[in-house]
């Protein structure tokens, strides 16, 4: 642009060593004036600071000329260009410091390249491939995820609020709730333990078949695994406090020829049995008023009952026997059991014991001699189912 003349309307007053000048009848601030224009008064030359108002402005040095009080001066615009070669040489000098211009011009430029800092005033190229370009071009996250080919699962994923959250949308893993198979978004569906080979968690609940208890009802949580060459397959399906599993080595998990197993049971409490198969404690054990019993996972029951005192005083023969006695089993047998029994207070004795049905059972006892008060122990063993 053209220079302008020197601005010397009004007066000026600047006390000396000052740096705030402040003018009367001038109008600095409407006549443009900024930081760099030069200041005359008194013969002494001064620099611009800046310009507060179109009375006042501020020099970048103390004053020299001595106090001045409403004397004549000049204001003299600096040249646009001086301002841009400072302007370009301080830019200059702030890059060139850095080494960040000159790491940028050793670069060689080519197709699909971009360059990026590997350290302080240094510089690499990086591919950045068409389908790269494509994804950053994209305007919002729909499109992104689009891109991506993850669709809308994707972005319902993205928009997790939260870590349980997110979980829930991911499906069949561990942590947060398990979905059933057929909501797990992996293509199953519920009813049939069989079909089951998605490795994942998934809830069980309604009618299925193949299960520990062939069709039936369950309600519990199925884990599924399986190795990465598709040839082994083992599920865990746990309801209530039990625990059952199976596996497979079919190719695809085609078919399930090992059954249903029970895992982790408790080895003293309550037994119990489903379909024949255990489903409680390994061990029973329990006492009443006709005895002791104890019950076995597999099914075997085995009942004592007290020691019973026996007269053994009946001529038969050239021996002596007692009255036939009747004892009811601690526990009831699924079918009449194998029953023993003998002498406990004596060596003098024994006993022909059987088992009349599977609530009880009958014996007497014999000696050589007639016998009074001795004790005997009567017992069997069968099966609780």
């Amino acid at each position: 642009m053209a220079l302008l003349s020197d601005y010397s309307a009004g007066t000026v007053t600047v006390a000396a060593n000052a740096t705030a000048v402040t003018g009367s009848g001038t109008a600095w601030a409407t006549a443009g004036f900024q930081e760099g224009d030069l200041f005359f008064a008194n013969g002494i030359v001064g620099i611009v600071l800046s310009v507060e108002s179109n009375t006042g402005l501020t020099l970048a040095q103390p004053w020299k000329g001595g106090a001045l009080a409403g004397v004549s001066y000049r204001l003299r615009y600096q040249g646009d260009g001086s301002r841009l070669t400072a302007q370009a040489r301080q830019l200059i000098e702030l890059l060139s410091g850095s080494g960040n211009i000159d790491a940028l011009s050793g670069l060689t430029g080519a197709a699909d390249k971009l360059p990026y800092f590997t350290g302080a005033g240094t510089m690499a190229l990086a591919t950045l491939s068409a389908f790269a370009r494509s994804i950053i071009d994209e305007p919002d996250v729909a499109s992104f995820m689009d891109k991506l080919g993850a669709g809308t699962k994707g972005q319902d994923i993205l928009g997790a609020t939260s870590m349980a959250n997110l979980f829930s949308k991911l499906g069949p893993m561990f942590g947060g709730p398990a979905p059933t198979p057929s909501s797990a978004e992996v293509g199953l569906t519920d009813g049939d333990f069989n079909t089951i080979i998605v490795p994942g968690i998934y809830t069980i609940s309604g009618n299925w078949v193949n299960g520990f208890n062939g069709a039936a009802t369950y309600t519990g949580v199925l884990e599924v695994q399986a190795r990465a060459f598709n040839n082994g397959y083992w599920q865990y399906l746990r309801t209530g406090t039990a625990t059952w599993r199976r596996y497979t080595n079919a190719s695809g998990g085609a078919t399930w020829s090992n059954a249903w197993e029970r895992i982790e049971n408790p080895t003293v409490g309550s037994v119990s049995q489903s379909s024949g198969i255990p489903t409680g404690s390994v061990i029973e054990r329990g006492s009443n008023g006709n005895g002791d019993y104890a019950r076995f996972a597999d099914g075997t029951q085995i009942c004592f009952c007290p020691a019973i005192a026996v007269d053994v005083n009946v001529a038969s023969g050239q021996l002596f026997r007692s009255d036939q006695i009747t004892q009811t089993f601690a526990a009831t047998f699924a079918a009449v059991p194998h029953c023993f029994g003998g002498a406990a207070s004596t060596v003098f004795g024994w006993m022909n014991p059987r088992a009349t049905s599977g609530a009880s059972g009958a014996f007497s006892c014999w000696a050589s001699t007639a016998r009074t008060g001795d004790t005997y122990r009567f017992g069997a063993i069968g099966r609780w189912f």
